[in-house]
């Protein structure tokens, strides 16, 4: 877990929400301790998984931060000055360089080629998504300040990962 990470009644929050502390501009990480072997060059494979996972997002302020992303990083190193539109996946300087897969979960819309405010994404080397969805046809809101994440049914991500197409 990076520093501006933490647990609190039985959850991880990143950012770390500190009574009187400020939360921007920072970004954390939680790392799965095993390491997962996505590919294997010398037998030309590629790896298939699956995870499941549940989130809630409660914005405090308006407007709320840039997002979340479940990353596959080589380094478990949190980029130093990747906070804010870089969601602690990339900074200025490895955008293009770095050997990371992420499923961002966009609440800002940063960049001309993001489809709205409310969307999930796949980025590859980058922040910048090579897929799109919107999140609101599928009643799902992750911006909205005041109340916990809106949506129909239980609030969970599935990912699926298909190896040998390289796709989420």
């Amino acid at each position: 877990m990076s520093t501006n990470s933490m647990i609190l009644n039985g959850t991880i929050q990143v950012p770390k929400e500190a009574t009187g502390s400020k939360i921007s501009n920072i970004s954390g990480r939680v790392i799965y301790s095993e390491q997962l072997k996505l590919w294997d060059s010398k037998r030309n494979m590629k790896t298939s998984f699956n995870s499941t996972f549940v989130f809630n997002v409660h914005p405090l302020t308006s407007p709320c931060g840039e997002g979340f992303a479940f990353i596959l990083a080589a380094n478990t190193t949190l980029p130093s000055n990747s906070a804010g539109q870089w969601l602690g996946i990339v900074n200025s300087t490895s955008i293009g360089v770095s050997n990371i897969v992420a499923m961002e979960f966009d609440t800002r819309k940063s960049y001309q080629e993001d489809i709205d405010d409310n969307h999930v994404g796949v980025d590859v080397k980058s922040i910048y998504s090579i897929q799109q969805q919107p999140l609101g046809p599928h009643g799902v809101n992750l911006s909205s300040v005041g109340t916990n994440f809106q949506s129909k049914g239980e609030p969970k991500d599935e990912q699926q990962f298909r190896g040998l197409d390289m796709i989420f």
